[in-house]
């Protein structure tokens, strides 16, 4: 089912994420290259905010544990860098343990400057 958001286009900024939501979702929309793109906000490893993260080249990094993903395909680039210190412990272990999914990908469509995303 097709969505419009309120969202005008020039206030998506290039290689900048922006966090909306849509039926109770949480998206990241980011523009690369001009087009738009939206994806689950949430990181695949530990669910969080990915629109807190830094987007460059079209990859979105987590901003807790930095893992990385692809903005155009959802695909896992990197799982989460745990910091060398908390990997030896119980809670580094499993947080190691936890396995990173993948983004979900929202095909986008842009009519008359009006922006619409496919749920």
């Amino acid at each position: 089912m097709e969505k419009k958001i309120e969202l005008k286009i020039d206030e998506i900024k290039e290689n900048q994420g922006i966090k909306i939501n849509l039926e109770n979702i949480e998206i990241l929309l980011t523009k690369i290259d001009g087009k738009i793109y939206a994806t689950t906000d949430r990181c695949g490893h530990m669910s969080v905010s990915l629109s807190a993260g830094e987007v460059h080249d079209g990859i979105v990094t987590c901003p807790m544990h930095k893992a990385q993903f692809n903005i155009k395909t959802g695909e896992k680039i990197r799982g989460p860098k745990i910091p060398k210190l908390l990997s030896p412990t119980k809670m580094g272990k499993l947080m190691n343990n936890v396995k990173t999914h993948n983004l979900r990908v929202y095909p986008v469509h842009v009519r008359n400057e009006e922006i619409f995303i496919d749920m």
